[in-house]
C-alpha cells in the first residue's frame, strides 16, 4: 500500500516538473529556426494582466461591431477606428502605462497560442491579436520585440472561410503593423502601396494595383470598392503568401 502512494506521489512530481519544463521552452523549436529568442513569464496573477483582461472584456462587450462587423457606414475604416477607441479608453491608457505592459502582453499571447484547439481561433485571442496590432502597442515596441512578435504570429494559424473556402491563416495583421510602426523599406515601398483597411473587421487587405487603393471613404457604402468598378482584390492566398514573404525578410533583417 505505502509503495502505491509512494509511486503515484513520484508521480505527480514527474508530471510537475514536465508542466514547469514545457513552460519555460514553450515554442523553443520555432525560435530555433530563425535565431530568435521570446521571453516568456507567468503573468496571470499580475496586475498588467489583469488591466488586459478588463481591456479585452470591455472590447468585448461594447465593441464587438469594430471586430467582426462593418464600423456602422463610418467615413472611415475600422482598424483606424479601432486604434481611436483604444486611444479614447481609459483601461488601454491604464494598461499600457504599465512599465512590463510589452512583456505581459507578449507572454499572454504565447499563452493564447498555446490554448488554441487545433487552428481553430479562439474569440479572446481574437481580441488580443487586434490590440498587438495597434498603434498604441507598436510605439511602445522596439525592433527585438516586434521581431519576437512576428516569430509568434508565423507560428499563431488560423482557419479562415473566404467564398465558403477554407485557408489557413498566420496572423498577417501583426506582421503589417510591425512593419509599417517600423517603416520597413522593402514592405514600404513594394506592398504599402496596395494595402488597404477592411471594413469588414479591423484587418488590412491588398489590391491588385496602386491605382486602387482608395483616398477616401464614401459614406454608407459597406464595401468601398463597390465605388471603384476596375479595383481588384488580390486572392487571400496570394495576398498572405506576399505578406509572409517580407515579414521572414524582416526577421532575418533586424534579429
Amino acid at each position: 500500500m505505502k509503495k502505491s502512494v509512494l509511486y503515484v506521489l513520484a508521480v505527480l512530481l514527474v508530471l510537475i516538473s514536465c508542466s514547469k519544463k514545457d513552460n519555460s521552452e514553450i515554442f523553443k523549436e520555432y525560435f530555433e529556426e530563425w535565431g530568435v529568442t521570446v521571453p516568456y513569464q507567468n503573468v496571470s496573477k499580475t496586475k498588467t494582466y489583469k488591466l488586459l483582461q478588463t481591456l479585452i472584456d470591455n472590447i468585448d462587450k461594447n465593441q464587438v461591431s469594430l471586430i467582426n462587423f462593418p464600423a456602422s457606414f463610418s467615413n472611415y475604416p475600422s482598424v483606424t477606428k479601432f486604434n481611436e477607441y483604444l486611444m479614447n479608453s481609459k483601461e488601454a491608457a491604464a494598461l499600457f502605462e504599465r512599465e512590463d505592459c510589452i512583456s505581459v502582453l507578449i507572454s499572454a499571447y504565447i499563452n493564447s497560442i498555446k490554448k488554441q484547439v487545433g487552428i481553430k481561433q479562439d474569440w479572446r485571442l481574437c481580441i488580443l491579436e487586434k490590440v498587438l496590432t495597434s498603434d498604441m502597442f507598436m510605439s511602445k515596441t522596439n525592433v527585438t520585440e516586434k521581431v519576437q512578435l512576428m516569430v509568434l504570429a508565423l507560428k499563431s494559424v488560423h482557419l479562415v472561410s473566404y467564398y465558403d473556402v477554407e485557408y489557413t491563416f498566420k496572423c498577417t495583421d501583426i506582421m503589417i503593423s510591425a512593419m509599417l510602426s517600423s517603416n520597413y523599406i522593402p514592405f514600404i515601398n513594394d506592398v504599402k502601396p496596395l494595402l488597404c483597411e477592411a471594413q469588414m473587421g479591423v484587418s488590412y487587405f491588398l489590391v491588385t494595383t496602386p491605382d486602387c487603393v482608395p483616398t477616401y471613404y464614401p459614406d454608407y457604402v459597406p464595401n468601398y470598392l463597390e465605388a471603384i468598378p476596375d479595383c481588384v482584390t488580390m486572392a487571400p492566398d496570394q495576398a498572405h503568401d506576399l505578406i509572409i514573404k517580407y515579414a521572414k525578410q524582416f526577421i532575418n533583417d533586424n534579429k
